[in-house]
């Protein structure tokens, strides 16, 4: 008799019937965690039906102060530094340094 096409397949017959064993004790084993698994529950039942009150207020209606932070375009005092390959002078660095703060300043009322 003369195998079907379908049915011909490399495997000795051997590990043909090892790996449907294998594929039917995995089946058993996902349907056994599938059942085993509490119902799920009825969310619509949940509450009275009535409105419930509640503290939350979103950040974004809320006037409680909020801290922001800006980062601004400009070189800090160690870049520079680092940019000239030297140490800076003290006149140097609070020249920079002013630069800096005239910048934040220049926005603070904006924030």
């Amino acid at each position: 008799m003369k195998t079907p096409p379908w049915f011909a397949c490399p495997l000795p017959f051997h590990l043909r019937i090892a790996v449907a064993g294998t594929l039917i004790s995995a089946a058993a084993a996902m349907a056994l965690v599938a059942g085993s698994r509490p119902a799920p529950r009825n969310l619509d039942a949940a509450g009275d039906g009535k409105i419930t009150s509640t503290s939350f207020v979103p950040r974004s209606l809320s006037a409680a102060p909020t801290i922001i932070v800006v980062q601004l375009s400009g070189k800090s005092v160690a870049e520079a530094q680092a940019d000239a390959g030297r140490r800076l002078t003290s006149s140097e660095k609070n020249q920079i340094k002013s630069q800096l703060k005239a910048n934040q300043d220049a926005i603070k009322p904006q924030i």
